[in-house]
Protein backbone atom coordinates (compact mmCIF):
# COMPACT_ATOMS: atom_id res chain seq x y z
CA UNK A 1 0.00 0.00 0.00
CA UNK A 2 0.87 3.63 -0.84
CA UNK A 3 2.41 5.66 2.09
CA UNK A 4 1.35 9.22 2.43
CA UNK A 5 4.45 10.60 0.35
CA UNK A 6 6.49 7.83 1.16
CA UNK A 7 9.84 6.95 -0.03
CA UNK A 8 9.63 7.60 -3.70
CA UNK A 9 5.85 6.74 -4.76
CA UNK A 10 7.08 3.11 -3.13
CA UNK A 11 4.35 0.89 -1.57
CA UNK A 12 4.98 -0.93 1.78
CA UNK A 13 4.36 -4.17 2.64
CA UNK A 14 5.50 -4.20 6.30
CA UNK A 15 3.57 -2.86 9.43
CA UNK A 16 5.81 -1.18 12.04
CA UNK A 17 3.11 0.51 14.19
CA UNK A 18 -0.50 0.56 14.11
CA UNK A 19 -1.69 3.58 12.41
CA UNK A 20 -4.01 5.26 15.43
CA UNK A 21 -7.02 7.62 15.70
CA UNK A 22 -7.88 9.27 19.01
CA UNK A 23 -10.79 11.20 20.19
CA UNK A 24 -11.12 12.78 23.05
CA UNK A 25 -14.68 14.23 24.62
CA UNK A 26 -15.23 17.23 26.05
CA UNK A 27 -18.87 18.69 27.78
CA UNK A 28 -20.24 20.72 30.03
CA UNK A 29 -22.89 19.14 32.02
CA UNK A 30 -26.21 19.07 29.93
CA UNK A 31 -24.54 20.39 26.72
CA UNK A 32 -23.38 18.80 23.44
CA UNK A 33 -19.94 17.19 23.56
CA UNK A 34 -16.68 18.68 21.53
CA UNK A 35 -14.52 15.93 20.40
CA UNK A 36 -10.76 16.37 19.30
CA UNK A 37 -9.70 13.76 16.55
CA UNK A 38 -6.17 13.12 16.35
CA UNK A 39 -5.49 10.30 13.16
CA UNK A 40 -1.76 9.11 13.03
CA UNK A 41 -2.06 10.00 8.80
CA UNK A 42 -0.39 12.97 5.94
CA UNK A 43 -3.66 14.67 5.26
CA UNK A 44 -7.30 13.83 6.88
CA UNK A 45 -8.77 14.54 3.17
CA UNK A 46 -12.60 14.77 2.24
CA UNK A 47 -13.02 10.50 2.89
CA UNK A 48 -11.67 10.03 5.93
CA UNK A 49 -13.42 13.45 7.42
CA UNK A 50 -16.78 11.62 6.19
CA UNK A 51 -16.36 8.72 7.97
CA UNK A 52 -15.57 10.41 10.99
CA UNK A 53 -18.34 12.64 10.96
CA UNK A 54 -20.61 9.92 9.86
CA UNK A 55 -19.48 8.28 13.45
CA UNK A 56 -21.06 10.89 15.72
CA UNK A 57 -24.65 11.24 14.10
CA UNK A 58 -26.87 14.28 15.63
CA UNK A 59 -23.68 15.68 16.78
CA UNK A 60 -22.91 19.50 14.92
CA UNK A 61 -19.68 19.67 12.60
CA UNK A 62 -18.53 22.74 14.24
CA UNK A 63 -18.38 20.59 17.84
CA UNK A 64 -15.89 18.31 15.88
CA UNK A 65 -12.37 18.90 15.31
CA UNK A 66 -10.50 16.85 12.85
CA UNK A 67 -6.23 17.28 13.24
CA UNK A 68 -3.24 14.75 11.44
CA UNK A 69 -0.41 14.02 12.85
CA UNK A 70 1.13 14.71 9.47
CA UNK A 71 2.86 11.32 9.08
CA UNK A 72 4.27 10.30 6.44
CA UNK A 73 4.53 6.48 7.45
CA UNK A 74 0.94 6.05 7.02
CA UNK A 75 -1.36 4.85 4.32
CA UNK A 76 -2.56 8.09 2.29
CA UNK A 77 -6.38 8.50 2.95
CA UNK A 78 -6.65 11.08 0.75
CA UNK A 79 -7.56 11.33 -2.95
CA UNK A 80 -7.47 14.73 -3.73
CA UNK A 81 -3.55 14.40 -3.32
CA UNK A 82 -2.54 12.00 -5.71
CA UNK A 83 1.00 12.78 -6.74
CA UNK A 84 1.49 12.05 -2.92
CA UNK A 85 0.16 8.51 -2.79
CA UNK A 86 -3.65 7.03 -3.43
CA UNK A 87 -5.78 5.75 -0.92
CA UNK A 88 -5.93 1.74 -0.66
CA UNK A 89 -9.63 0.82 -1.01
CA UNK A 90 -8.93 -2.46 0.85
CA UNK A 91 -7.90 -0.36 3.57
CA UNK A 92 -10.33 2.42 3.54
CA UNK A 93 -13.44 -0.27 3.38
CA UNK A 94 -11.61 -1.30 6.79
CA UNK A 95 -11.79 1.93 8.68
CA UNK A 96 -15.69 3.12 9.05
CA UNK A 97 -16.28 0.05 11.17
CA UNK A 98 -13.19 1.23 13.10
CA UNK A 99 -13.87 4.89 13.71
CA UNK A 100 -17.71 3.66 14.40
CA UNK A 101 -16.44 1.57 17.43
CA UNK A 102 -14.40 3.83 19.03
CA UNK A 103 -16.63 6.27 18.71
CA UNK A 104 -19.16 4.39 20.54
CA UNK A 105 -16.78 3.46 23.39
CA UNK A 106 -16.18 6.94 23.63
CA UNK A 107 -19.45 8.45 24.33
CA UNK A 108 -20.19 5.65 26.80
CA UNK A 109 -21.22 7.27 29.70
CA UNK A 110 -18.84 4.96 31.81
CA UNK A 111 -16.15 6.22 30.06
CA UNK A 112 -16.16 10.08 31.44
CA UNK A 113 -14.93 11.48 33.98
CA UNK A 114 -14.99 15.02 35.87
CA UNK A 115 -11.89 17.25 34.96
CA UNK A 116 -10.51 20.92 35.15
CA UNK A 117 -9.15 21.56 32.19
CA UNK A 118 -6.24 24.06 31.75
CA UNK A 119 -4.44 25.46 28.46
CA UNK A 120 -1.08 26.89 28.23
CA UNK A 121 0.82 28.41 25.76
CA UNK A 122 4.25 29.07 25.19
CA UNK A 123 7.06 29.89 22.57
CA UNK A 124 9.75 27.65 21.23
CA UNK A 125 13.12 28.03 19.26
CA UNK A 126 13.47 24.42 17.37
CA UNK A 127 11.30 24.93 14.25
CA UNK A 128 13.02 25.70 10.47
CA UNK A 129 11.60 26.57 7.44
CA UNK A 130 12.35 23.59 5.27
CA UNK A 131 11.22 25.14 1.61
CA UNK A 132 14.05 27.13 -0.22
CA UNK A 133 12.84 28.24 -3.63
CA UNK A 134 15.81 26.83 -5.83
CA UNK A 135 18.71 29.12 -7.36
CA UNK A 136 17.41 31.08 -10.28
CA UNK A 137 13.54 30.19 -9.82
CA UNK A 138 10.92 32.70 -9.20
CA UNK A 139 8.84 30.64 -6.80
CA UNK A 140 6.81 28.25 -9.70
CA UNK A 141 5.62 24.79 -8.79
CA UNK A 142 8.12 21.90 -8.35
CA UNK A 143 11.14 24.23 -8.41
CA UNK A 144 11.69 24.11 -4.24
CA UNK A 145 14.60 22.45 -2.61
CA UNK A 146 13.88 20.84 1.12
CA UNK A 147 16.76 22.99 2.62
CA UNK A 148 16.63 24.86 5.63
CA UNK A 149 15.66 28.20 4.98
CA UNK A 150 16.52 30.58 8.12
CA UNK A 151 14.24 33.59 6.31
CA UNK A 152 11.11 31.90 5.89
CA UNK A 153 7.91 32.22 8.11
CA UNK A 154 7.92 29.32 11.29
CA UNK A 155 5.83 28.85 14.05
CA UNK A 156 7.21 28.93 17.07
CA UNK A 157 3.43 29.02 19.51
CA UNK A 158 3.31 25.97 21.44
CA UNK A 159 -0.27 25.73 22.88
CA UNK A 160 -1.38 22.46 25.48
CA UNK A 161 -4.18 21.77 27.09
CA UNK A 162 -4.24 19.18 29.81
CA UNK A 163 -7.18 17.70 31.50
CA UNK A 164 -6.88 17.22 35.30
CA UNK A 165 -9.09 14.52 37.10
CA UNK A 166 -8.58 15.96 40.84
CA UNK A 167 -9.20 12.09 41.40
CA UNK A 168 -5.96 11.17 40.08
CA UNK A 169 -2.17 12.28 40.42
Amino acid sequence: MELGCGQGGEASWLIGDQVEINFLALQLEGDLPVILASVDVLYIGPLLEQMIVRAFPGLPRERLFIAATHTHAAPMTDPTKPTLGSPDDRYMSTLPERIERAADHLLEDSNYRSVTLKAARGYGEHSINRRRWKEGTSGEPGFMDRKPNPKGPTDETITVLEAVDEGRY
